[in-house]
């Protein structure tokens, strides 16, 4: 199948973490992720109903090898960006949000306080890997933290 981008907003929080965690519980129970057990292409005895909580989903088989191709397959911050193309692949950095620092907002965009208009420009030129999404805080036309962004690809 190959990886998938997946992009998301929400209101601005200082906790990275908690409003990680309150994005991955509302696309889960939005039902906004892959489950690979429904759909048209299967017999109607491989299908299986959805799982009930995260927990469920990420220890089925199936999605631990390919994921759910959203937000839900990153599950938590690390706070140190790697110093080499080599550490994104490395088991530290799979399944982790790493915010994106000063220096690679002004290098993406030219400035440390991005608008939401600025967030394609920093999906498309800030250093990512499959499995590692990335976050930066969104600031609104008077210079006062709106949101927080985060983005990146996963699944198989």
């Amino acid at each position: 199948m190959g990886a998938s981008g997946w992009q998301y907003t929400v209101p601005y929080d200082s906790d990275l973490q908690a409003a990680l965690d309150r994005l991955r519980a509302e696309t889960f129970s939005r039902g906004d992720y892959l489950w690979p057990w429904e759909g048209d292409w299967l017999d109607p005895s491989e299908q299986r109903p959805r799982p009930t909580s995260i927990e469920e989903l990420v220890t089925d088989e199936e999605v631990a090898q390919e994921g759910t191709h959203s937000i839900i397959d990153c599950p938590r911050v690390v706070e140190a960006l790697p110093a080499d193309d080599a550490a994104w692949s490395s088991a530290t950095y799979q399944g982790t949000i790493v915010p994106v620092t000063g220096a690679e907002l002004l290098a993406a965009v030219g400035t440390d306080h991005p608008g939401r208009d600025q967030l394609d420009v920093l999906d498309e030129v800030v250093p990512c890997a499959r499995w590692v999404g990335r976050a930066a805080v969104l600031y609104s036309s008077s210079g006062e933290p709106e949101q927080l962004a985060f983005w990146g690809y996963s699944g198989d």
